[in-house]
């Protein structure tokens, strides 16, 4: 089975109206991502010649004699003169704001105008490292609303254990034996949970985030690029005095004021009333400090606390500059005007953050993170669980020397050590303690009723129970291998003297450990072979059509102080070999990731 894509398992338990409705809004939000966020208008002719013929039909009669007037006298149509007219009218306009930004006639752009531009990067500057944080890792930014969702939403849940126990999952483990029936059931707790949360919650969050929204432009503007053209190159720190520009050629940077006059039209839009969340910047600093909020001590509040003020002061003086800015320098017109297309326009997209679609997802990855943390634990107490279900007790016997107790334990030098310990002791006791037990009278009972008759299943049967007579006698002998009176234990004691400095007795020893545990999988292998052919045998047995085979099963048999029948007796100890089989294929899946 091919593995689940993280977009699969968080849609997994979504009806499938709800599941079609994701994928619409998804296709949406990425059609939305891929949009330009500057649309350039340029007029086609006839709407240009449309335009141009209502506006002259509207100029008062001086400006009509004006017109006439340098027709007459230059011979050049009425309506390049009146191009000409506006243009010259953005030509005033930008004087008017700022005089000396531009030198019209040389098409340049003057270190009046950069000194302004420099003003905005000095605003930009504190706020940068924040917003490339927010703006551009996506694990911060799903951390930063998840942490502001939780703070601000009184019935929040903030963790796998809010939405299921430990013990339920262990349950679930165990009834179902897959990760994945684990994650269907958390997934669609956590949707019915989050489908009652109310948009307003979430309206309110995104007042509180819009400013690191509209002023994403402004703060990640590349001013570096822009500066080049003046002749100069931003170093790490902020200079005292304005540095000195040279004149930049205006044609070369209509792009860049195009996307900078997008930045501060952003900045503009913000509400009089707009807010940051103190949250989001406390998280920030804490995150700085590779710190939780729990983290912080005293001081460490007290410091967070000047910062966040800071950072806060820095935004409201960002905007202040932006009005500013837009104030003095009429960047459009300067755009226009180089142009020299008084009616070339701008159309932007608004940016939205889709906090409900961000805070969903983000949960949603955040608690399969947590399980995955939580998985091996759930694994090895559902196989605790089952080992004390199956053998009555937690007690069992421990093979001496193939073990995960050695007396010198190279783990602590990052060396392996045996893979299999757990399993070849749970089948050992099982051999000695529940096969010896129930299964083997059963074998017999078998053999000397049901199948007396029939020498080829016969003799499969008594193959199988005789290898696993065989088999334990096998692991003892495998075991005391590693004693330190045997070859393979002398050798791994002396693997213990040099092996944390010697190269050469690393890979010897590592090689060794693959060698052992490669006899004990052989073993386990061999053991499960055989309790699986009896197993089977006994279920054919069961499901026969055969009359007389039907006949058979129906006698009764003294078994364990009870009468029960001979369909009975093989039911049930088909279903407890099947429970131990489900134990070592738990079990395998945890040594294996070991």
């Amino acid at each position: 089975m091919l593995e689940k894509t993280k977009l699969e398992e968080l849609s997994s338990e979504l009806p499938e109206k709800e599941r079609k409705e994701l994928l619409a809004k998804i296709s949406k939000n990425r059609a939305r991502e891929e949009r330009e966020e500057i649309i350039r208008v340029e007029l086609n002719k006839d709407e240009r010649e449309r335009l141009i013929s209502e506006e002259m039909l509207q100029i008062s009669r001086w400006g009509l004699f004006i017109l006439w007037l340098k027709h007459f006298f230059t011979g050049r149509s009425k309506r390049d003169i009146f191009i000409n007219m506006k243009l010259a009218d953005l030509k005033r306009r930008i004087k008017q704001r700022t005089a000396g930004l531009s030198g019209f006639e040389t098409r340049n752009l003057t270190s009046k105008f950069a000194q302004n531009v420099y003003d905005l990067y000095a605003a930009v500057f504190p706020l940068q490292e924040l917003y490339k944080f927010f703006n551009r890792d996506p694990d911060f930014r799903d951390s930063v609303i998840i942490n502001l969702f939780n703070k601000k939403y009184e019935g929040a849940k903030k963790d796998i254990k809010d939405l299921m126990t430990l013990d339920e999952m262990e349950d679930i483990y165990a009834r179902s034996g897959y990760e994945e029936e684990i994650k269907r059931q958390l997934l669609r707790r956590f949707n019915d949970y989050q489908r009652k949360i109310p948009d307003k919650q979430f309206s309110l969050m995104e007042e509180g985030i819009r400013p690191l929204i509209y002023l994403k432009n402004l703060v990640l503007f590349s001013f570096s690029s822009l500066f080049r053209h003046f002749n100069y190159f931003l170093g790490d720190r902020l200079e005292d005095n304005y540095p000195y520009f040279n004149h930049a050629p205006a044609m070369l940077m209509l792009d860049q004021l195009e996307r900078l006059y997008y930045a501060i039209y952003l900045a503009l839009k913000l509400p009089r009333d707009w807010f940051c969340h103190e949250e989001i910047l406390t998280y920030y600093c804490l995150h700085l400090r590779g710190r939780g909020l729990e983290e912080a001590d005293e001081l460490d509040n007290q410091e967070i606390e000047h910062e966040v003020l800071d950072l806060s002061s820095a935004l409201t003086k960002l905007i202040d500059t932006a009005i500013n800015f837009d104030h003095k320098v009429p960047v459009l017109d300067l755009v226009q005007y180089f142009r020299k297309d008084p009616y070339y326009k701008l159309v932007f997209n608004i940016p939205r953050l889709q906090i409900r679609s961000i805070y969903t997802t983000a949960m949603k990855k955040s608690l399969l993170d947590q399980l995955d943390e939580k998985m091996t634990e759930i694994k090895r107490n559902v196989v605790d669980r089952k080992i004390k279900e199956i053998f009555k007790t937690d007690q069992l016997l421990e093979l001496f020397y193939y073990n995960d107790k050695p007396s010198f334990d190279f783990r602590k030098i990052g060396l392996s050590y045996f893979a299999y310990t757990k399993s070849m002791v749970l089948f050992y006791n099982y051999l000695s303690k529940v096969y010896k037990g129930y299964i083997q009278d059963v074998v017999q009972i078998v053999n000397a009723y049901a199948l007396s008759n029939n020498r080829i299943i016969q003799a499969r049967l008594m193959q199988h129970a005789a290898g696993l007579e065989e088999l334990e006698a096998k692991i003892v002998l495998f075991d005391r291998s590693l004693s330190p009176d045997e070859d393979d234990g002398k050798t791994l004691t002396r693997y213990r003297h040099r092996i944390s400095t010697d190269l050469t007795q690393q890979k010897m020893y590592n090689n060794f450990i693959v060698q052992k545990d490669r006899e004990a999988k052989e073993l386990l292998d061999r053991g499960e072979e055989n309790l699986l052919g009896i197993k089977k045998i006994f279920d054919e047995l069961s499901t026969s059509p055969i009359e007389n085979v039907k006949s058979i099963l129906k006698t009764i048999h003294y078994h364990k102080g009870k009468n029960q029948t001979l369909a009975h007796l093989l039911r049930a100890a088909s279903d407890i070999i099947a429970d131990f089989q489900n134990l070592l294929d738990q079990l395998r899946i945890i040594e294996k990731a070991s």
